[in-house]
């Protein structure tokens, strides 16, 4: 594992990455950059009166025994219980739509309270939680920016921990709460897109994709790594599978029962 350490004074915080580069954060403009090893050691002026080694501790333990769950309960939704999802013997009401739409607004807030409660966790500053819109799509965002100032394997916590949560929430639907199981056909999908790695929502696939796997920082030339043609087929994809989903929690015909027909 990489071996990382904060240096700080009253202007400045750097995360070094042994053997590969430092983040700088000047705390005066808050604002952020990357520089590789030799040319930081060719600026530094003087040592850093507060040194500090990051070491792996009981909160990343924590977090991680979460991460590998909510992989088992995606296995565990689209793999196991995923006819149950779409099982038309539910008691439908009149609320049914009331039901559906607190579901989904239940599930945003927590996947934004949980990117905003693990940049806390790691001692990191949580920007505003706001809207942003994307051509027709109208998101709610949480801005990460300070996560740079973590470690490759923190960030993938912050940028991955709303998505966790949505899957454990999902999961533990159908385990307590069968009945309803229904209420995951307008909001299952949203995993899939949510880790697609498309810069233009930026999306928590991206910053993973970005800022995790590739070890790059969000600038234009990395924006050109999305191509315009991959962008239209997410907002496609984005646009059918609620198509989809809300056609059958309405017991329509849905588009892939369309598609089957067709083909």
């Amino acid at each position: 594992m990489m071996k990382y350490e904060i240096l700080s004074d009253k202007t400045y915080e750097v995360l070094r990455c042994f053997n590969y580069g430092c983040y700088i954060k000047n705390k005066i403009s808050n604002k952020y950059y990357f520089m590789n090893i030799e040319d930081f050691a060719k600026v530094k002026e003087r040592p850093f009166p507060n040194v500090q080694k990051v070491k792996w501790n009981y909160i990343d333990t924590i977090y991680f025994l979460l991460i590998a769950l909510s992989i088992v309960s995606f296995i565990y939704l689209f793999f196991v219980k995923y006819d149950s999802i779409y099982d038309n013997t539910y008691v439908a009401s009149e609320y049914v739509y009331m039901y559906g739409f607190m579901y989904s607004i239940m599930n945003i807030m927590l996947h934004e309270l949980s990117h905003y409660i693990a940049m806390k966790v790691y001692k990191r500053t949580p920007g505003k939680v706001r809207f942003k819109r994307y051509h027709v799509f109208l998101t709610i965002v949480t801005d990460t920016t300070d996560s740079y100032m973590l470690p490759r394997y923190r960030r993938f916590v912050v940028y991955y921990s709303g998505v966790m949560i949505n899957l454990l929430v999902y999961s533990l639907t159908i385990l307590v709460f069968p009945r309803y199981a229904y209420l995951l056909r307008i909001v299952i999908w949203g995993i899939l897109y949510n880790m697609l790695p498309f810069g233009g929502l930026e999306s928590d696939g991206y910053h993973i994709l970005v800022n995790v796997i590739l070890k790059i920082n969000e600038t234009r030339e990395c924006r050109k790594i999305i191509p315009l043609l991959l962008k239209i087929f997410f907002i496609c994809f984005v646009v059918l599978s609620y198509i989809n989903s809300i056609m059958n929690l309405l017991d329509k015909p849905s588009i892939s029962d369309f598609l089957y027909s067709v083909f």
